[in-house]
This record gives structure tokens, C-alpha cells and sequence, in this order.
């Protein structure tokens, strides 16, 4: 860095300080594993500057053996100031105790540093694990890519993790989320079906996250019958579900949601069930 104002301290206290100084904006680069740019974020930061004429200093790692300094933070920052120069200097605040060649230790520092900030969507959250980790991340992201056009993206991720809310602390956004085969096949079938009925109703009445509270409450059946006889349960339930939707009869909360799955739509089917066990 240029103009380093600090060198690696720590206070009395063990607080780690970070460096500050200037570098090359052309240096910068927005680290792989974090979230994607959204274009409105970057422009709105770009305007904003234009007007105010000032700007916070970007949160970096050192620079890394390749010559480019990553970032941890600020990345919308970075894209809403591309007009700048290569070679202009801008201001960093830098985290001087994190490798900045270990992909691991970095991304570690990052999910620590968003820890507290609830302004990451879960997709972003999916799609970040899904670079970082692949696997069952990489497969819900792209059933996601796969079913967007239809669904809301919280059905489609309840529809695999049978989680109706993903809070900080879920697996999904922890990186400890795994998908058997079973809850694969399980998600497709309900988000096929879902998908259909979305198209039929126009989404009418199942919209508000109402998807996201009921696709999971099917799962208990589906685990206790064989697929044929879950398939007739389903399409029942779901037939009923098209004349609510059309005449708004869903609810809109939590609780009421699964009263009316248990009390009207269940009970209703619930000899298919029993039939077959």
C-alpha cells in the first residue's frame, strides 16, 4: 500500500487494527466467493458519488501473490466506481492478519464479517456456497435457476431443505446443508406440481410466502406412503388448493397456514392415506 498510515497493530485489548492506505483502484478485485452484483445497488452507489463526492474506504486482504488485492466487503462500491482509472489511487482499510492467498482462510474472514448482516438474500448465500462447496449447494442453485420463473425462490428452497424460514443460523447459510436422494426427488415432484398449479391459478391467493409454508407440511406424508399413492394425496389436496387460491380462501399467516393444511386439506384426503398403509 501507499501512504500506509498503520502496520499490523493491536490494541491492549488483543483488538487487531486495521491498516489503512491508498492503492491502485486497477489492483482491486472483488473476492470470488462472495455475492454477485446487483446492478441497481452499484448504480444508485455511483450516483450517490457523483453527487456527494465522497466515498468509505474499500475493505481488502493484503495483496496476493497474483499482484490483485481482494475484497471482503464494498464490492458494490468497486463496480459503481468503474469509471475510475486504473491507476488512481483510492483509500483501503486493510485486514492485515488473514492470508490473502488461502481461499479458505478468506472466505472463513468473509462469513464472519457478514455474520451479523442480514442484507444477503439466501440465494446469495446458495450461490456463494455453491462456487465455494459445490455439491447440494450447486444442485439447489440450479433447480433454483430451473423453477425461478414459477415459483417464489423460498418455495423452491423449502421445497429440498424442508426449512419454511432460513435464519443466520440454518445449515443452508452455515454451509452444512445436505441433501439426500430422497429429498432431491421429493423437491422436484413438489415443484413441478407447485409450478403447474402457479400457472393455473396466475399465482392468485398463494402468493406472500404462502407456498413456503405449505410445501414442507406434505413431507411427513410422502416419507410414510409409496410415490403412487403421495401422488393421489397430492393431487388432491392440490385441486383443492386451485379453488381456494381462486376464491382467496388460503391464509395468509404462519399458524393459520398449517391449521388449513391439517384441518381442511388433510383431513379432507386423509383416507387416501390410510387406505394404503
Amino acid at each position: 500500500m501507499y501512504n500506509n498510515n498503520t502496520t499490523n497493530k493491536t490494541t491492549s485489548k488483543g483488538v487487531k487494527l486495521v491498516n489503512t492506505g491508498w492503492v491502485p483502484y486497477g489492483k482491486l478485485r472483488p473476492f470470488a466467493l462472495n455475492r454477485d452484483e446487483n446492478a441497481k445497488h452499484s448504480n444508485r452507489i455511483k450516483e450517490s458519488t457523483k453527487i456527494d463526492g465522497s466515498f468509505r474506504a474499500f475493505s481488502v486482504f493484503k495483496e496476493s501473490n497474483d499482484g490483485y488485492i481482494d475484497m471482503f466487503d464494498t464490492h458494490h462500491l468497486y463496480w459503481g466506481m468503474s469509471d475510475t482509472h486504473d491507476d488512481e489511487l483510492v483509500p483501503v482499510n486493510e485486514v492485515w492478519w488473514v492470508d490473502p492467498n488461502d481461499d479458505d482462510a478468506k472466505y472463513k474472514y468473509l462469513k464472519i464479517a457478514n455474520e451479523n448482516k442480514l442484507n444477503w438474500t439466501v440465494l446469495q448465500h446458495i450461490k456463494s456456497l455453491s462456487d465455494k462447496i459445490g455439491g447440494d449447494y450447486t444442485f439447489l442453485y440450479n433447480m433454483i435457476q430451473l423453477y425461478k420463473k414459477n415459483l417464489p425462490i423460498g418455495a423452491i428452497v423449502a421445497a429440498f431443505s424442508g426449512l419454511m424460514r432460513v435464519n443466520q443460523d440454518s445449515p443452508i447459510r452455515q454451509g452444512t446443508m445436505k441433501l439426500d436422494e430422497y429429498r432431491k426427488s421429493y423437491g422436484k415432484l413438489m415443484c413441478n406440481e407447485f409450478a403447474n398449479l402457479m400457472i393455473k391459478t396466475s399465482g392468485s391467493g398463494l402468493k406472500n410466502n404462502r407456498l413456503r409454508i405449505l410445501i414442507p407440511l406434505f413431507y411427513e406424508e410422502a416419507k410414510s406412503v409409496n410415490s403412487a399413492v403421495f401422488k393421489t394425496y397430492l393431487n388432491r389436496c392440490l385441486e383443492d388448493l386451485e379453488l381456494s387460491a381462486q376464491t382467496d380462501g388460503i391464509p395468509t399467516n404462519d399458524a393459520s397456514l398449517k391449521d388449513y393444511y391439517e384441518n381442511t386439506l388433510k383431513s379432507r384426503h386423509s383416507s387416501i392415506l390410510t387406505n394404503a398403509i
